[in-house]
């Protein structure tokens, strides 16, 4: 009888918890949901925050997610849409612990987190949480819109304080180190200037001091090598170019005058043709005659061009000759 009544009595105790275990509702299968949420073969992904107590804080793809308190018995759950496929960057905190990391999600499909999971994992830490707000790219623009170096510098030192993750942080600290690298490389040019500058001013105070700069114009007199020059510097040059532009200009009239004297026959051709009454001789012979003009006229413009050509080449062959000898003509009267 006593162990009747025992074992009644521990039913009786189990009964609630067993009941409370089959009234809470399981967490809802990614499939289902995704049915549900109607993303099935769409470009959008879906992200299922799951947790057991409140979370102080939910960052996705660097935009903060209200989450709402836990529900008794159920926990918290939080959908975040309009995702697309790739790697997303998802921030948990709750009290001190801070969870950072990467998760994969896949068109048309919900993706679930457990974010019990993974604050009690190895990649959870205790500390201040990592500046979620913090924009690489907006740090970027903010650097460039600073005028001065100086002031990049300040801006970047300014940064720096800030609670970054340690890729940001890198990133932030190597920009740091060759902005003050800039900044150090342009003083040191500007001391070796202020030297230059102090050496010249003493040395034209010395009368003893002459000036060993060389000449520009040694270069229009004499070679690399140090031999004279004969002729001004671009004479083959300008001399090939005239004579090109000779035997085009020859080679364009002869074609033009050709063509004209072919066009005179044809139009002599189609005269009589026209007196004859023959329209199939009259068309044949207009047709050439026609094609005969276009053919001179173009000749006439390869001509015109290959003239020109050859007229400023030996304009300009004669303008540095002449250059040439009055430069060799000082020469040689400074000679002692």
């Amino acid at each position: 009888m006593r162990a009747s009544m025992i074992l009644i009595l521990t039913a009786a105790l189990l009964m609630p918890a067993a009941a409370i275990a089959q009234d809470e509702p399981p967490p809802p299968d990614p499939a289902e949901l995704a049915q549900t949420l109607g993303i099935v073969d769409t470009d959008e992904a879906v992200l299922l925050i799951v947790a057991e107590g409140a979370l102080d804080s939910l960052t996705v793809g660097g935009r903060d997610v209200v989450v709402a308190p836990p529900v008794e018995g159920e926990g918290v759950w939080r959908l975040v849409r309009e995702q697309r496929e790739g790697i997303v960057p998802v921030t948990i905190t709750r009290g001190d612990v801070v969870w950072q990391g990467q998760v994969r999600t896949f068109a048309g499909t919900v993706t679930v987190v457990d974010a019990e999971v993974e604050l009690s994992g190895p990649d959870a830490r205790t500390g201040p949480a990592v500046d979620d707000e913090f924009d690489l790219f907006g740090f970027y623009d903010d650097l460039d819109a600073q005028r001065k170096d100086e002031d990049k510098l300040a801006y970047c030192t300014e940064v720096l304080t800030r609670t970054l993750s340690e890729a940001d942080r890198t990133v932030v600290s190597e920009t740091c180190t060759r902005l003050q690298a800039s900044l150090d490389a342009e003083a040191a040019s500007t001391a070796d200037d202020d030297s230059e500058d102090l050496a010249d001013a003493l040395l034209d105070d010395d009368p003893e001091y002459v000036d060993d700069a060389p000449d520009p114009n040694l270069g229009m007199l004499y070679r690399r090598d140090g031999r004279p020059r004969l002729v001004a510097r671009g004479t083959p040059e300008r001399l090939i170019l005239a004579g090109v532009g000779a035997v085009g200009t020859g080679i364009a009239t002869y074609s033009a005058l050709f063509w004209e004297f072919r066009a005179e026959q044809e139009y002599a051709a189609y005269r009589t043709a026209e007196r004859v009454g023959d329209d199939e001789a009259m068309t044949r012979h207009l047709f050439f005659t026609r094609d005969y003009d276009v053919r001179r006229d173009a000749s006439i413009g390869v001509a015109t061009v290959c003239l020109t050509g050859t007229a400023v080449a030996l304009a300009f062959q004669a303008i540095e000759q002449r250059r040439f000898r009055k430069q060799r003509t000082a020469l040689e009267a400074s000679a002692p």
